[in-house]
């Protein structure tokens, strides 16, 4: 019963058998491998668009890789302010920018607020040259907290951003949770909706180790290889994480796997409500968040759940993350703890 991350689960066999298929003869190096030229095809029909992409070892190294192609070392960089860019990537997105400056806006359900967003803009205009000036903005998809934009919100806010020479990225760490969650295409909640560089995350979702950047906009990509190869990103065998990511859309197991993740999220939440514990925020992925009092908290963790206290919003909440893995018996058997609490 570890409900931890969904780093922690493994390889869908899917992707494995994939791998193991690329691992025969030699193909050229540096993402010139035919592997990756058949990805390349495959990600137009996914976005129906033309993209360029390159890969990341990390979502983290692709997160940063895409704000370095947006703002320069004295422009600002807007986020929500539980921001895995801004909290969790050890200031990355500042070496890779030379400097940039981060701004966290607050806004509910762990999104950006629309009016905050407006107001540090108009600040920052009424005081240059003193204050950065936000030349790029980045959002969570699905959220550090499990929540969802929806398309309007997307669209209303890249929009703004566009409008105003800002550029648009997307974190997606948990892309393929929102997706099944809004039911809508890749396009519908990217380029369509305003979104000029997406951060491509299946690590999370069943892959052993594929992270990418997708690029919408041929500007932005002009120098995309440069600043990949400049941060030590570009691989040497890029046909395994190629052969990563063909596994992961073949058949939709990408949406297959982001579903059973999302389902089972939905579960222990309907575990919970059956004895009075409500979601702190709505469960719209698979991250769930819990206010627990210490006797629960303590019981569970005695048990053999794992979870993890997430104090830096309020006292007393925990975070419970499902994946691709989590099965009815591991549901069932926390059903089965939790159950057997007595205050």
């Amino acid at each position: 019963m570890n409900f931890k991350s969904d780093n922690i689960c493994g390889v869908s066999p899917e992707i494995m058998t994939a791998m193991i298929d690329a691992n025969v003869g030699y193909q050229p190096s540096y993402e010139n491998d035919d592997v990756t030229k058949e990805l390349e095809n495959r990600l137009f029909e996914v976005f129906e668009t033309p993209v360029w992409f390159c890969f990341a070892a990390t979502g983290s190294a692709s997160n940063a890789l895409a704000l370095s192609l947006m703002a320069r070392p004295y422009e600002g960089i807007i986020c929500q302010e539980e921001a895995h860019v801004l909290h969790d990537e050890c200031s990355t997105p500042n070496r890779f920018t030379g400097g940039a400056k981060l701004y966290g806006i607050s806004g509910k359900d762990v999104k950006i607020d629309f009016d905050k967003l407006q107001n540090v803009y108009e600040h920052a205009m009424s005081m240059k040259p003193h204050v950065a000036l936000p030349r790029a903005l980045t959002l969570s998809q699905a959220t550090e907290c499990g929540t969802v934009y929806s398309l309007e919100e997307i669209s209303r806010t890249c929009n703004w951003a566009l409008e105003r020479g800002i550029k648009t990225h997307m974190d997606g760490a948990r892309f393929a949770n929102a997706l099944a969650y809004l039911g809508c295409s890749p396009a519908e909640m990217t380029w369509k909706s305003g979104v000029q560089l997406l951060s491509l995350g299946a690590t999370k979702n069943g892959a052993m180790s594929a992270e990418a950047l997708i690029v919408f906009d041929e500007t932005l990509a002009q120098d995309l290889k440069y600043a990949q190869k400049s941060v030590g990103q570009l691989y040497s065998k890029a046909r395994f994480y190629a052969a990563q990511f063909l596994a992961y859309f073949k058949d939709g197991l990408w949406l297959k796997n982001a579903q059973h993740a999302n389902n089972a999220a939905r579960e222990l939440e309907e575990i919970f409500k059956n004895h009075a514990y409500e979601a702190y925020y709505p469960v719209q992925s698979n991250a769930l968040f819990i206010k627990l009092d210490n006797q629960l908290a303590t019981h569970l963790q005695e048990s053999g759940v794992g979870f993890y206290p997430w104090t830096k919003v309020t006292k007393d909440l925990y975070r419970f993350v499902t994946n691709c893995f989590s099965s009815k018996e591991e549901i069932e058997t926390f059903k089965n703890v939790i159950e057997s609490f007595k205050k």
